[in-house]
């Protein structure tokens, strides 16, 4: 519960960071299995997406090894235990985009879209593995993700308009980091 609730936008910083940290201290004393490393993953990138500097970067890290501990192929792709474990390759992969670190986010969308095929998720991580892709620079790679999310089957029809604009209108170039 306390992992959900860091993650709703429409609380304050300070009450989503509390909230995560609650969890983080709960998850700690529970023996690692699945759902506890997704929980972790999932937290730790919340908290890095309201964090700035090196302490969002090193959340953002620990979330990823939360994430990449667990054995996603033990069941087929789409399976329903791999589910929330590709949305929370997803929330890692937002953080990624919040601190602008495009060339780790790119993997993180692909591996949403490949554990919760068949989804809006994995229409809406192609759309940004394109918004990355257009800020490295590599528009052709762009081009392509934006047009699996274009015709994916589970898009909004929002999602679709801007897909359809992308290929148009490339997304910018944003300075480094500071």
């Amino acid at each position: 519960v306390w992992s959900q609730r860091s993650d709703q936008r429409f609380l304050k910083d300070d009450t989503r960071r509390a909230y995560g940290e609650r969890a983080i201290a709960l998850l700690e004393t529970i023996p690692e299995d699945t759902q506890t490393l997704r929980l972790r993953g999932f937290t730790y990138a919340v908290l890095a997406s309201i964090s700035h500097g090196e302490r969002a970067d090193s959340l953002v890290a620990l979330g990823q090894s939360a994430l990449d501990a667990i054995d996603t192929t033990s069941a087929p792709r789409g399976h329903a235990s791999l589910v929330p474990v590709g949305r929370a390759y997803y929330r890692l992969a937002s953080a990624y985009n919040h601190l602008m670190d495009y060339e780790r986010a790119i993997p993180a969308y692909y591996a949403a879209a490949h554990l919760v095929p068949d989804s809006f998720t994995e229409a809406i991580s192609y759309f940004f593995i394109g918004t990355s892709c257009d800020r490295l620079g590599r528009r052709e790679e762009a081009l392509n993700a934006y047009a699996i999310s274009e015709v994916h089957p589970r898009n909004s029809p929002r999602g679709v308009r801007c897909s359809r604009h992308a290929r148009v209108y490339p997304f910018g170039f944003f300075p480094e980091r500071e």
